[in-house]
């Protein structure tokens, strides 16, 4: 009887010595993966350029009294932000940020 109980108690422990291991190895996989998108997204330049071009257009646009573009980008989805747009189309952007100005909301859905 004291042996199955040894062995037991064995059993027992090398299982939480596995999830342990296992667990620091998960946290350390996580930590990895974060660093790799860390430096993606640090690798992409951020373009000031880019705002300065969309200010002007809007500054330009509402000078001229230009209503803007009232249909979705073909990539407007529910939950988005002009900002998502700027992975697609730089004109679905600028045409997203100029109607938001605009109309102070979003395209509809």
């Amino acid at each position: 009887m004291a042996i199955q109980t040894s062995n037991s108690f064995r059993s027992i422990t090398l299982m939480a010595v596995s999830l342990l291991c296992s667990d620091i190895a998960l946290a350390d996989e996580q930590e990895d993966m974060q660093n790799r998108l860390n430096e993606m997204v640090m690798s992409q330049p951020f373009n000031v350029a880019d705002n300065a071009k969309l200010e002007a257009y809007i500054e330009e646009a509402t000078k001229k009294g230009t209503p803007p573009v009232s249909t979705p980008s073909k990539y407007w989805r529910r939950g988005y932000t002009c900002a998502d747009l700027r992975r697609y189309s730089w004109n679905d952007y600028r045409d997203c940020s100029y109607f938001h100005r605009y109309n102070g909301y979003y395209w509809p859905y």
